[in-house]
C-alpha cells in the first residue's frame, strides 16, 4: 500500500476500505501466483489513446502527470 485517498464519495473511512481490499487482492493474487495455484483473474483492457491524453490533461491542471508525453500540439494550447 502507497497511500489512502478518499474514495469517489469522498468519505475517507470508505477509501481506507478500499486501498484495504485492494491490498488483500493483492497479496492473495501473489500467494497463489508464487505457489503456481492456478485461479481466475481480470486482465483490463488498455484506454483509448485519447482518454489517457484527456486525463493528463485534467491532472495537470492540478500539478500531477501519468509521465505521458502529449503531442505537440496539445502542449502549445491554451483555453
Amino acid at each position: 500500500m502507497v497511500g489512502i485517498t478518499a474514495a469517489r464519495n469522498g468519505t475517507l473511512p470508505i477509501g481506507l476500505i478500499e486501498e484495504f481490499m485492494l491490498a488483500a487482492n493483492e497479496t492473495v493474487a501473489g500467494f497463489l501466483e508464487g505457489r503456481g495455484i492456478p485461479s481466475l483473474y481480470r486482465i483490463h483492457e488498455k484506454p483509448e489513446a485519447r482518454k489517457v491524453i484527456e486525463f493528463e490533461e485534467i491532472a495537470a491542471t492540478f500539478g500531477y502527470s501519468l509521465g505521458v508525453e502529449l503531442p505537440p500540439a496539445q502542449r502549445l494550447r491554451t483555453k
